[in-house]
C-alpha cells in the first residue's frame, strides 16, 4: 500500500518535473523574445535619434538658404514643410537622384543677379527711349501731314487766283491790241512764291 502511494507520488513528481521543464522552456523562449524586442527597440531608438539629428541639421541648413526672386519675374512662394502623407508618397531613391542632377546643374548655372538687374535697368531705359522716339515720330508725321495739306491748299488757292488774273489780263490785252491772244504760264521750284511768264 505504501509502495503504491510512493509510486503514485513519484509519477506525480515526474509529471510536475515535465511541466516545470516545459514552463522553463517557455520562460526561456519568452526571455529570448524580450531580449530580441529590447534590441529592436534600441535599434529603432537609435534610428529615431539619428533621424531627429538629421532633421535638425537640415532645418538649420534650410534656414541658411532663401529663394531669390529674379527681377522682372513673378515672386516665388516660400518653401513649405511636407505633410506626413506627402512624405509617405516620396520615393527616396528617386528623390536623391533628382537632387544629384539638380546640384550638378546648379554648379554649371550660377546666375549673376547684379548683371540681371543692370540688364533690366538698361532695358527699362531703352523702353523709355523707344516710347520717346515713337512720340517724336508721331509728332513729325502730324507736322508733315499738316505741311502737305497747307501746300496743297496754297497751290489750289494760287491756281484759282492765277486763272482769274490770267483771264482778266487776256481781256485787257485783247482790248489794247485789238484781238491778239497772249498765253500765260507759271512754274515753281517748291518755293513760297511762283514765277509767272507771258508770251505773245
Amino acid at each position: 500500500m505504501c509502495q503504491e502511494k510512493m509510486k503514485e507520488q513519484a509519477e506525480k513528481m515526474e509529471g510536475l518535473k515535465a511541466e516545470l521543464a516545459g514552463l522553463e522552456k517557455d520562460l526561456e523562449a519568452h526571455e529570448q523574445k524580450t531580449v530580441d524586442y529590447r534590441h529592436a527597440i534600441d535599434k529603432y531608438d537609435g534610428v529615431i535619434k539619428e533621424n531627429g539629428s538629421k532633421i535638425r541639421h537640415w532645418k538649420k541648413e534650410m534656414s541658411k538658404h532663401a529663394l531669390q526672386n529674379i527681377p522682372g519675374e513673378a515672386e516665388l512662394e516660400p518653401l513649405k514643410p511636407l505633410e506626413p502623407d506627402e512624405v509617405e508618397e516620396i520615393d527616396a531613391k528617386n528623390l536623391e537622384y533628382e537632387i544629384a542632377v539638380l546640384e550638378e546643374a546648379l554648379k554649371q548655372k550660377q546666375p549673376n543677379m547684379a548683371v540681371i538687374k543692370e540688364y533690366l535697368l538698361k532695358h527699362a531705359a531703352w523702353e523709355d527711349k523707344v516710347a520717346e522716339l515713337t512720340e517724336i515720330t508721331s509728332a513729325r508725321d502730324t507736322a508733315r501731314d499738316q505741311h502737305e495739306e497747307l501746300r496743297k491748299k496754297r497751290l489750289s488757292e494760287f491756281m484759282a487766283g492765277f486763272l482769274v488774273i490770267t483771264n482778266k489780263l487776256k481781256e485787257m490785252y485783247q482790248m489794247i491790241t485789238l484781238g491778239a491772244m497772249p498765253s500765260w504760264s507759271w512754274w515753281t521750284h517748291w518755293t513760297p512764291s511762283a514765277r509767272v511768264s507771258c508770251s505773245v
